[in-house]
């Protein structure tokens, strides 16, 4: 009841000249592109020797988990959407050594934007001395909201750097960037940027930096902004870099 019925003869372009062998063969591609999604809470890490990686093409990286963090856009005070939603998740992989932890990331994204609203990255960790426990980043900040870490790239100077700040916008990458961070990123033709972000455990600058626990799990939380849609910014939840477990099974 209440059911429609279609010509799926018609809605299949059957007009188009395929075979039905054809069709079928496309409908399989199609499929074999879909990735099942890897929605947690958690992200855990992979333990190697030496120096991280620090180019997306490592091979170091294949048959590392990945793990997909699901965006919210920021929204009004009257509970609007403040622009339309258009990067939903960001995926990604975590390696790490003695000293360091590289993470490897990837978004979708409609456009690629390097001018004066360019797309732009932060990773953002809570310092030590933060008490209390934020679980959306929408409303950032809030009244009397602890100060955070703040490791952040914009496509327009194509550098990363690190500050501790109360709040954080899509200007942070370009203004007050208190320590540089090695990256490395890209915008595929398929419309999708990647990127490799290293930072180490523990450092001096800038001053009230968050320490990584070398063995241990550390919270991160991601915000994307998408410089073809300028009053945008998805964020994320905080998600749990876990080293510890790792650590202890696959030191030497």
């Amino acid at each position: 009841k209440g059911v429609h019925s279609y010509d799926f003869t018609y809605l299949s372009y059957a007009e188009a000249g395929l075979s039905p062998e054809d069709a079928w063969h496309l409908a399989y591609y199609v499929v074999s592109l879909q990735e099942a999604p890897r929605w947690n809470s958690s992200a855990r890490a992979t333990y190697v020797e030496g120096a991280l990686p620090d180019s997306l093409d490592d091979p170091r990286w294949n048959g590392v988990e990945w793990t997909d963090v699901r965006l919210r856009n920021v929204v009004s005070v009257e509970g609007t959407w403040a622009a339309p939603p258009t990067v939903n998740l960001v995926s990604l992989q975590v390696l790490f050594n003695d000293e360091a932890v590289a993470f490897r990331l990837r978004w979708d994204d409609p456009s690629q934007d390097r001018g004066g609203s360019s797309d732009a990255f932060a990773l953002l960790l809570r310092p030590a001395e933060a008490q209390g426990d934020v679980i959306t980043l929408q409303a950032w900040p809030y009244v009397g909201a602890p100060p955070l870490d703040i490791c952040s790239w914009s496509a327009e100077t194509g550098t990363a750097g690190e500050v501790v700040a109360e709040g954080f916008e899509r200007g942070t990458p370009r203004r007050g960037l208190e320590a540089a961070l090695h990256s490395a990123a890209r915008y595929d033709d398929g419309g999708q940027w990647q990127m490799v972000l290293q930072r180490p455990f523990r450092r001096e600058r800038p001053e009230g930096a968050a320490e990584i626990a070398s063995e241990g799990v550390t919270a991160v939380a991601f915000a994307i902004w998408d410089g073809g849609t300028p009053g945008q910014r998805a964020v994320s939840s905080w998600v749990d870099v876990i080293l510890a477990e790792v650590s202890q099974t696959n030191r030497r």
